[in-house]
């Protein structure tokens, strides 16, 4: 998921690459959260005119940078990884054309995909299976503080003498 200052943009990703950043928590540390991703070309305008603008403004001052990019790991709609990017900004992007080796154009097609490097500022991984199995969850249940007295009977109920 991408969040321009335009608006939020869901982007299904065919392939991400993690390429450094990993321990980039201190303030000190010299790795640069960076990344890489490939998916099939598509209606994705937010992302497109990130790309258009980095490539005009070389000199790295426009309005769609420092922009945030949300990965979601997941298999079968459960997510079991997410990576949050903070300022980001598109480094390379390239459009490439992907064949099957065997049968080339004739055969199975090809597919157009779009290649985009990203260089973040800010790097934060998540997990949530494990976020998942951190949920204390409390039972539902009456307390006997909860219950109206019983030691009372009401007047109909006597004993016979």
């Amino acid at each position: 998921m991408f969040e321009f200052k335009d608006g939020l943009e869901m982007v299904p990703i065919q392939q991400f690459t993690q390429t450094s950043g990993f321990g980039s928590k201190t303030s000190h540390s010299r790795q640069t959260p960076t990344f890489t991703m490939e998916k099939i070309v598509g209606a994705t305008p937010l992302l497109y005119a990130a790309a258009d603008e980095a490539y005009a403004n070389v000199s790295g001052e426009y309005s769609t940078k420092d922009f945030t990019v949300t990965v979601f790991v997941a298999v079968g709609g459960d997510g079991y990884r997410s990576f949050e990017y903070k300022n980001c900004l598109i480094t390379n992007y390239v459009v490439v054309t992907r064949s099957d080796n065997e049968e080339g154009y004739t055969g199975k097609g090809f597919a157009v995909v779009d290649q985009f490097t990203f260089e973040c500022r800010g790097y934060e991984p998540l997990n949530p299976a494990m976020d998942k199995l951190k949920v204390v969850e409390h039972a539902n249940l009456i307390s006997s503080s909860d219950l109206s007295s019983t030691d009372k009977w009401d007047p109909e109920f006597s004993t016979q003498k």
